[in-house]
């Protein structure tokens, strides 16, 4: 590990930058990669409230109702090929920019379900919206052809019908007896001048072999107000809790999380004055957790930083504790509590001098401050 406090952007950070650089033009991104439950659809929705049409329900509502059939669709469809604790059971994203709204999945599924999806993907796309309106009553009332897991691809005909537009799909041999599906469902604003969104299945595949590579399973860009912080929480918990590699870390990991995440909410900035822009990453391997975030800053905040962290860097677990102490009295006194770096002073505390940062100079004079730690 290199020494604590290290100004660096070569090695820890290298993903956070990577993709701030790939996802920086667009209002947000969300990508989960592990174990698929109902308990996180709610959550997939709370995130992305804060990051679709704003003011326009209507549209908000459609965008909702993709997002829940295309989570569901791998939580009912999708098959686990890992037996160790952290099950990896596919990829779910989303993103936003501009006027289209895409959300990219992949999952596996046993090989022999290829031709039959397959064939019913090329039926929907050939159909108009009334056609795909009967046929999905037709496979509704026809009980016979249901699958135990909710089948006759009813999802998949909703989908088409809800988005206004053609699935993209693609398949993948792997493991056999399983197969990964590749599937994109897109959303246009009506008064957007495009008739087709993106194909970002290229895109999602990549993504999900550079997380798997660097054992990363949570990546959020966009908003970060205190409900999209809560809802990221939720995810967090559920992939570290109840396993007794991690219980003993994972308290202290959770409160540095919070910390940093918070931080993004105070000091994020945004063209828009109602939203905080941030990103965010999270992963585990082996014995670890880490966790990467970063947000934009000012030269002068740079400098600011820059002086406290090179300071922070040199003190022992005592003297951060004496200083940790000062800055909770100062914090009460004054109605501004930032100007104590309470926060900051928290998160090099409980890291323990496991942290690097940096700050990658923009083209308008800001830079990306991103912060990384490990327990």
């Amino acid at each position: 590990m290199p020494s604590p406090g290290k100004n660096f952007g070569s090695k820890y950070l290298q993903t956070l930058v990577g993709l701030f650089d790939i996802y920086q033009s667009y209002d947000s991104a969300f990508c989960y990669r592990g174990a698929f439950a109902d308990r996180f659809t709610n959550t997939i929705i709370d995130i992305s409230e804060g990051s679709v049409f704003r003011r326009e329900p209507m549209m908000n509502r459609k965008v909702s109702f993709l997002l829940v059939e295309c989570f569901q669709n791998i939580v009912k469809h999708g098959e686990n090929l890992q037996e160790d604790s952290f099950k990896d059971e596919g990829i779910f994203t989303f993103h936003m920019k501009d006027k289209e709204f895409i959300i990219n999945s992949i999952n596996h599924i046993h090989a022999s379900e290829i031709l039959s999806l397959k064939e019913l993907v090329e039926q929907v796309n050939s159909l108009d919206n009334d056609q795909l309106k009967s046929l999905y009553l037709r496979q509704l009332n026809n009980n016979s052809e249901l699958s135990e897991k909710g089948g006759a691809g009813l999802g998949l005909i909703e989908l088409a019908r809800k988005s206004g537009h053609k699935l993209l799909c693609e398949f993948e041999e792997v493991q056999p007896p399983y197969a990964r599906f590749h599937q994109q469902v897109s959303f246009l604003k009506k008064e957007s001048t495009e008739s087709l969104a993106r194909n970002c299945i290229p895109q999602t595949i990549d993504l999900y072999s550079a997380l798997s590579a660097k054992d990363i399973f949570l990546f959020y860009k966009g908003d970060f107000s205190q409900k999209s912080i809560l809802s990221l929480l939720d995810i967090v918990e559920q992939n570290v809790s109840g396993n007794p590699t991690f219980n003993s870390i994972t308290r202290k990991a959770a409160h540095v999380l919070v910390e940093l995440l918070q931080n993004i909410s105070k000091h994020g900035t945004s063209e828009n004055e109602e939203r905080k822009e941030g990103i965010f990453l999270i992963g585990k391997s082996e014995e670890q957790i880490f966790i990467q975030v970063g947000n934009i800053v000012s030269a002068k905040e740079r400098d600011f930083l820059l002086d406290k962290l090179a300071y922070l860097s040199m003190l022992d677990q005592e003297d951060l504790k004496e200083l940790h102490m000062a800055a909770m009295k100062a914090s009460l006194k004054f109605e501004n509590k930032n100007k104590s770096g309470l926060g900051l002073i928290e998160v090099v505390k409980a890291a323990n001098g496991k942290f690097e940062y940096t700050f990658e100079a923009l083209p308008d004079e800001r830079y990306l401050f991103g912060f990384h730690v490990t327990f």
